[in-house]
């Protein structure tokens, strides 16, 4: 039996370290239980949930400074039942009981970066190898951060390439243009969150929130 208790001063918190996965990779939630905001001990279950309802224990771990957190690695076929993975966790603490769950999507690794990237820093060109193991059409982006007058960091623009792609290696090239670059902006620059998409099946495959820096 749940009962919701939208009111209650008693509340459990699952928060994700992605919202997406990639099958053979390890998701991982953060929990804590708060009565009345002040954080409690308590003991906690996991559960991986498969889209057809199929289900695994998940492991739980409490860390040095008390925190809690439950991870599952994620079956490395994860079948043809279409819908979202969930991590469903089990905490009673100050004697109450809570249960909440948080949804992900996995893909199967397609693709993946591969390599060493090659950057042309002149022409703000930067070729990302990528080995392909299913034939789709496969988009790199990232965002370009410049430095400017006062030596920080902010982002000045956006780049995107894709391609079709057969299995084995190819290159994704992002350029970017230095006329939108803004009054007083340059070098050094840094590529961030550089990401991987397979097009063809609507997946994520790949994000690293810093790529490079030059």
């Amino acid at each position: 039996m749940h009962v919701f208790e939208p009111d209650s001063n008693v509340v459990l918190r699952a928060r994700a370290d992605r919202n997406h996965a990639v099958a053979g990779n390890t998701v991982s939630v953060t929990v804590d239980l708060s009565h009345d905001g002040r954080a409690v001990p308590m003991k906690a279950e996991a559960l991986l949930v498969a889209p057809d309802g199929s289900s695994q224990t998940a492991t739980v771990v409490r860390g040095r400074d008390g925190s809690i957190r439950a991870s599952a690695r994620m079956p490395s076929s994860n079948g043809t039942t279409p819908g979202l993975w969930e991590l469903q966790v089990f905490a009673t603490g100050d004697g109450v009981q809570r249960d909440a769950r948080t949804a992900f999507a996995v893909a199967q690794p397609t693709a993946r970066f591969s390599g060493v990237q090659s950057v042309n820093a002149a022409a703000l060109r930067i070729a990302l190898p990528v080995q392909a193991g299913s034939p789709g059409r496969y988009e790199a982006r990232g965002t370009l951060y410049a430095t400017g007058p006062d030596h920080v960091l902010r982002p000045v623009a956006q780049g995107h390439s894709a391609t079709w792609m057969q299995p084995g290696t190819h290159t994704l090239v992002l350029s970017f243009d230095r006329k939108h670059l803004p009054t007083g902006y340059g070098a050094p620059f840094e590529v961030r969150q550089l990401e991987l998409h397979d097009q063809t099946r609507i997946a994520p495959l790949e994000v690293r929130a810093r790529g490079l820096r030059f």
